[in-house]
């Protein structure tokens, strides 16, 4: 009996290392536990079974099972084979479990040798790494500020006064049926832009949830000139629904300013006037109206918009001269929208005649005698009206003020004008497409600003139905660092009333920790698509029916599957639900023309995942080094063509280990991963991208296993994961040295002036360091020394370019007024380069060219701080 519970043991053995070559650790694991209860006595089945837990991950069982295969063990020379790999697994084991003394005590009974000190040197800066004295608030407040996107010259980010897209509310019967019974729900617009959205989704809230139910509502914009806008829109409806001696001159002032380029005189006064209430508030230290939360650090910035709308900004350009500028530049709306515009019949000549839209004829006379008189004439088509008309406009009325932003026009003057080029009624026609909707069906011709106007003064009326229970927090920032502030904890809001030191900013707002719902715009279109919609977004989402992430394209995709394959490197729906914890809500169409559609992606599961759900290791190896390549060598493309950008930087690929750590794949696979990248090549079946836009079939292709060098990237991949290493979910266990100390990590700038060219607002911008000792002169196309793959150079001297002729980085912030470039860089590199009297430049990597001349390194360079100041007391 106990001869054939060993043989079957031994088969069961069998058929569980044939299963294990095959990646299927369950079902090994499976017949390991049938051999081990076969042969209790035996080691051999549970040395698998540690082998097993150790590759899926599960670090206690591997040490669990290794300890007992230990104990059965029989001294003697033929088990110190077996005995030596049991303690290494188990040494290793503990390493990645961070229990320091477990593996050195482990370590001390295997024969000494190269692995084992390497081993130990790795226990030993684990422990000084584990020690180090750093502060969590001050690490995090770090690390959210370093640049998500590559560096743009220009360093002002465009002005969209104007939404795109077509305005609807977000709050859905599926939201109430989800969301109705939570005490408040919160909602964040991102890019909010005119507020399109808030409004109409304000206006909806209002008229179908009563009950004491709260709404709060975030919106975030990267521009304080939008803040300050849509304060001044907010303050007007305020306004209108508090005085009805006022209501209709603040409403149609609120229409003007919402929608076009040139504006009455009474409309003008009445702007003034509300940017002066809002400026009095401020400099108070007060919030700018009621319902609205600005963060206290962020007044500053908000009060120059307002004050800039009172300066030199006003006498900056003529009437006449945004009049002419209107009419000679083709104003953007769509066909369809021009085609409604017609049934405007007086308003469509004023504009085709003037370039600007009139009062409503029944307000004209009492807003603006003068000019009601003037356009009388006209309509009857009185000799020399047209003219006395076009001069008394270019005398009285007033250039929109708030559609022009001062640091655009001092750095890009009259090219910022370009902010202009949008049809008013397109304005109206996307704000207000289901309301127009009757004048399509009926004909007519109403003045289009009057239904701008009803519109307003419903919002307004129902917005002060929700007094007390509506909350407007509105931020100035980039989206994914308030997303990733809200995820940390670290967003500026203020404490709650009640305490110890309340001033006028303390509040009694609940502030959401979580959002029902997620409002990205077309954001992802120029920021990393659904990658970055998804590293962001789930973590502060609730789950829920009707809940999520609502995000479009104006992009030419051909579908939601070509959009994810672009950005994720992954289209199978289960793939990205398991992986980023998200799923396509309901009603949505994969095929279905993605173009300024909306999708929503609902939050799913969340947490680790079990082993079985994750990709195999070859496959996901596979996956990641293809996001690598990525982010490090996009494929060369004209600039802006589409606006199709490669933004994203390294920090990316940081963030992306963060959450595949946290779905659950073993920690030794991501830090061979590490390994691999930091020490410069791999070997891969991946490939940087070889077309602009990468289709499904092709993120699916496995190419011939190659090792590829990416050597340039790995000074600023060490940096990065040094800095990152303490909010990584999982022990980076890589050889010792591999990684720079917290002291040997500084902080440092450049000064390298800009050269002009186009679109030097694109993200595609890098600091290139170069070694112009043994390689004088950089290659005009930096794409050939930089791919290292079938379609590189295979020239002697640029393979040896790619090993030792220069450093790529990523994360760089640039001031352009300045010509300062500040990174993060460890610094043995740095004094390695400056030996060797290295040069530094800009390139940029949409054509893949040199964008400056080369500067000596020694004679730019400015040393700032080291990490370890930046992140301790």
């Amino acid at each position: 009996m106990a001869t054939n519970n060993t043989q079957a043991s031994m088969e069961a053995r069998e058929r569980g290392n044939v299963l294990y070559r095959k990646g299927r650790f369950n079902d090994a694991s499976k017949e390991y536990l049938k051999a081990a209860a076969m042969a209790p006595s035996d080691p051999s089945p549970l040395s698998n079974l540690s082998a097993v837990s150790f590759e899926t991950g599960k670090y206690t069982e591997c040490i669990e099972f290794a300890t007992k295969a230990l104990s059965l063990l029989k001294a003697g020379p033929a088990n110190d084979t077996l005995k030596q790999k049991l303690l290494m697994r188990q040494a290793k084991a503990y390493l990645h479990l961070s229990s320091f003394n477990d593996a050195e005590d482990a370590l001390d009974q295997l024969v000494p040798g190269k692995e084992v000190n390497d081993l130990r040197d790795s226990v030993k800066e684990l422990r000084e790494i584990d020690g180090f004295p750093q502060q969590q608030e001050l690490l995090l407040e770090t690390l959210v500020q370093l640049p998500r996107w590559k560096l743009c010259i220009n360093d002002e980010p465009e002005y969209f006064c104007f939404g795109n897209d077509y305005a609807k509310s977000v709050y859905t019967a599926e939201l109430e049926k989800s969301a109705g019974k939570d005490p408040v729900l919160s909602i964040m617009f991102c890019g909010v832009s005119d507020a399109r959205h808030v409004f109409h989704t304000i206006l909806q809230y209002a008229v179908n949830k009563k009950g004491s139910q709260k709404l709060h509502i975030t919106m975030v914009d990267h521009k304080p000139i939008v803040v300050a806008r849509d304060l001044v829109f907010i303050s007007l409806l305020l306004e209108a629904a508090a005085n009805q001696g006022s209501r209709d001159v603040a409403l149609l002032s609120l229409s003007y300013a919402y929608c076009a380029q040139v504006i009455p005189p009474f409309v003008w006064d009445k702007l003034q006037d509300t940017v002066n209430k809002l400026l009095d508030r401020l400099e108070k230290k007060q919030q700018p109206t009621e319902m609205v939360y600005l963060p206290t650090q962020q007044i500053d910035g908000v009060m120059a918009v307002l004050k800039s709308w009172q300066g030199t900004l006003l006498t900056m350009y003529k009437t006449s001269e945004i009049r002419r500028y209107v009419a000679e530049h083709d104003v953007l709306a769509h066909g369809e929208e021009l085609d409604m515009f017609s049934k405007f019949v007086i308003d469509k000549r004023t504009f085709n005649g003037f370039s600007v839209l009139f009062p409503p004829q029944d307000m004209l006379s009492s807003l603006e005698p003068g000019l009601s008189t003037l356009f009388a004439d006209y309509q009857t088509r009185k000799q020399g009206a047209q003219k006395r008309l076009s001069d008394y406009l270019d005398k009285h009325w007033k250039v929109n003020f708030t559609v022009l932003d001062a640091k655009m026009h001092a750095r890009l003057e009259e090219e910022a004008l370009d902010v202009l080029e949008r049809h008013p009624f397109s304005v109206i026609a996307s704000t207000l497409e289901e309301q127009l909707s009757v004048v399509r069906a009926r004909g007519g011709s109403l003045y289009c600003l009057k239904h701008m106007k009803d519109f307003f003064e419903k919002v307004s009326l129902n917005l002060v139905q929700l007094r007390g229970r509506l909350t407007m927090e509105m931020i100035v920032s980039d989206m994914a660092e308030v997303l990733e502030r809200m995820r940390y904890g670290i967003l500026d809001r203020p404490k709650q009333k009640g305490g110890a030191g309340d001033t006028d900013l303390s509040t009694t707002i609940d502030w959401p920790l979580r959002y029902h719902l997620i409002h990205l715009n077309n954001i992802p279109d120029f920021f990393g698509g659904s990658l970055t919609s998804f590293l962001y977004g789930p973590p502060v989402l609730k789950k829920g029916v009707g809940s999520g992430l609502s995000l479009c394209s104006l992009k030419g995709w051909e579908n939601i599957d070509h959009f994810n394959s672009e950005s994720l490197l992954m289209h199978d729906q289960k793939l990205i639900e398991k992986h980023f914890q998200v799923k396509l809500a309901k009603g949505h169409s994969r095929q279905e023309t993605f173009l300024f559609q909306y999708y929503r992606w609902e939050k799913s599961e969340t947490g680790c995942q079990s082993f079985d759900k994750l990709m195999p290791r070859e496959s996901f190896l596979r996956w990641l080094f293809a996001h690598y390549l990525k982010l490090c060598i996009p494929f060369p493309r004209p600039p802006n063509e589409l606006c199709l950008f490669a933004s994203l930087n390294i920090t990316t690929f940081i963030r992306l280990l963060v959450q595949m750590g946290e779905l659950g794949y073993p920690g030794h696979w991501l830090s061979s991963i590490i390994t691999s990248l930091s020490r410069g090549t791999v070997t891969t079946t991946a490939r940087a991208p070889r077309s602009k836009l990468l289709e499904p079939s092709v993120v699916d292709k496995v190419y011939p296993s190659r090792t590829i060098c990416v050597k340039p990237w790995s000074a600023e991949l060490t940096t990065l994961i040094a800095q990152w290493r303490s909010l990584i979910p999982y022990t980076v266990v890589v050889p010792s040295g591999l990684l720079p100390p917290p002291e040997a990590i500084v902080e440092y700038s450049v000064k390298i002036p800009h050269t002009w060219a186009p679109y030097l607002d694109c993200p595609e911008f890098i600091l290139v360091f170069w070694n112009a000792r043994k390689y004088p002169v950089p290659p005009r196309d930096l794409y050939a020394v930089v791919l290292d793959d079938e379609r590189g150079s295979k020239a002697p001297i640029m393979q040896e370019m790619r090993e030792d002729g220069f450093h790529i980085l990523t994360t760089v912030d640039y001031v352009m007024d300045t010509c300062t470039a500040t990174f993060w860089l460890r610094s043995d590199v740095m004094e390695s380069m400056l030996r060797e009297n290295w040069t530094v430049f800009i390139g940029r990597t949409d054509m893949w060219t040199r964008h400056s001349p080369a500067h000596p390194l020694r004679y730019v360079l400015l040393k700032k701080r080291t990490w370890k100041e930046c992140v301790t007391a």
